[in-house]
C-alpha cells in the first residue's frame, strides 16, 4: 500500500542518517531470508556449502547473492542454468567494483 511504502521510506531515511553503510549491509545480511530457513549469511554459508561466510569462495558468495530475490526456487550449491550464468555476472561485477575501488563505501 501507499501508506506502507511511505513508511518504508521514512524509515530508509533514518536508518542511511543513523548508521554507516557497512552496518546497513550488515545488518541487512545477518537478517535476509536466504530459504530454506535460513536467515543471515552465517546460516546459508553453512547449509549451502557447509563452511562459515567467513570461508566462502567467491563463487560461493556470487551464487548466494543470485539466489537472494528469490532463494525459495533458485539453489546457490546446485545452481541451475540462471544462477550459474548470473553468479558470473555477479562475480565480474564485484571484480570491477574491487579493481576501481568504488567499495571504500563499505571499508
Amino acid at each position: 500500500s501507499w501508506v506502507r511504502k511511505g513508511l518504508e521510506a521514512y524509515l530508509t531515511v533514518l536508518v542511511e542518517a543513523m548508521w554507516p553503510k557497512e552496518r546497513i549491509y550488515d545488518a541487512y545480511l545477518n537478517l535476509v531470508d536466504w530459504g530454506n530457513g535460513n536467515f543471515g549469511a552465517e546460516a546459508a554459508a553453512e547449509s549451502y556449502f557447509g563452511v562459515s561466510a567467513s570461508e566462502l569462495t567467491r563463487t560461493e558468495a556470487a551464487r548466494l547473492a543470485t539466489i537472494l530475490p528469490s532463494p525459495d526456487k533458485w539453489n546457490a550449491a546446485h545452481p541451475g542454468h540462471y544462477v550459474a550464468k548470473r553468479s558470473k555476472v555477479v562475480r565480474g561485477r564485484a571484480t570491477e567494483v574491487r579493481r576501481d575501488r568504488l567499495d571504500r563505501c563499505v571499508r
